[in-house]
């Protein structure tokens, strides 16, 4: 079953660790892919190119595998399937709780969940994460 999802499998502990590893790598992504949307709507209000953004920032700190995978598809606006904004709310949504459980901070988190709450209010929800670009493109 999990080979129809990827082909980098890691046994990375007992029971329960494995979708802890999930949420863990999902406060990453989702995260760093809603800071890329509020990024790249700066640099365009400034009247910087996006894809000029994507080849100044590619090799550099900037960098990550979000920003490859994400910036593309915001200059392209293809904010199809993917990791839709309602998956991703739920993902931080359910790490937030854990977090209250472990008494962690995630600040960060609260902030991505918050702002793709706001994307779901406009009816983004079905819409990749990418698709915040659009929440801070067009504020209301």
């Amino acid at each position: 079953v999990l080979e129809a999802m990827g082909t980098d499998l890691r046994h990375v502990g007992g029971i329960g660790e494995g979708l802890a590893m999930k949420l863990v790598h999902n406060v990453i992504s989702i995260t760093t892919s809603t800071l890329l949307g509020e990024a790249i709507a700066l640099g365009s209000r400034w009247g910087l190119n996006k894809g000029q953004m994507l080849e100044c920032m590619k090799d550099c700190n900037a960098d990550s595998y979000q920003f490859r995978l994400k910036l593309p598809r915001m200059i392209e606006g293809d904010y199809g399937p993917g990791f839709a904004i309602d998956l991703a709310h739920k993902d931080l949504s359910i790490v937030l709780a854990i977090a209250g459980q472990l008494k962690t901070s995630l600040p960060l988190a609260a902030t991505a969940r918050e702002a793709l709450g706001a994307a779901r209010a406009r009816g983004l929800g079905g819409l990749d994460t990418c698709a915040t670009l659009l929440l801070y493109e067009n504020p209301t």
